[in-house]
């Protein structure tokens, strides 16, 4: 019985022993995958801002009518720069592939898929040029994305927000 017991303080003891190790190992690791994702965060948030400032100098290379609803159709269609459709596939604006006007998508069907940032905002320009030139004011401009562009009905008014909470 004693001899049982002295290998059953062993097992306990060597038990408690590969705990504390895979305890401290997966505290390590995940202290280290989260600085990690924190760095990549960061990183992620600097490159946003540059891409920013790049579609900003596109919208004026390409003069792109009503700057500041673009811009917020591109937080809401994109998520800020950070969905599947943006990242994958370049399409900043949720653009569909244009079947009667020139277009700079590469694919046939469906949402366009662009080379570049810069190609899904030429094809939006493009898009401007066919169907916006007679919008002189922005409440014009809203009227003719809720008519035309978007499926989801509360588009213009979630546009509208992104905007106020941008100025």
């Amino acid at each position: 019985m004693l001899k049982k017991q002295k290998v059953m303080k062993k097992i306990a003891i060597i038990y408690l022993l590969l705990l504390f190790i895979i305890s401290t190992l997966a505290f390590y690791t995940g202290f280290v995958v989260g600085s990690k994702k924190e760095e990549q965060q960061q990183k992620k948030q600097v490159e946003v801002k540059n891409v920013h400032k790049d579609i900003e100098e596109t919208i004026s290379k390409f003069k792109i009518k009503f700057e500041n609803i673009v811009k917020a159709q591109i937080i809401l269609e994109s998520g800020n720069l950070t969905s599947i459709r943006a990242i994958r596939d370049n399409n900043i604006v949720g653009m569909k592939v244009a079947k009667q006007r020139p277009t700079t998508a590469i694919n046939e069907k469906g949402h366009a898929i662009y080379s570049s940032i810069e190609d899904c905002l030429i094809d939006y320009a493009l898009w401007q040029s066919q169907n916006a030139f007679k919008c002189r004011t922005e409440e014009q401009y809203f009227e003719l994305l809720g008519r035309i562009y978007a499926e989801d009905t509360k588009y213009v008014e979630k546009l509208k927000r992104i905007i106020e909470k941008q100025n």
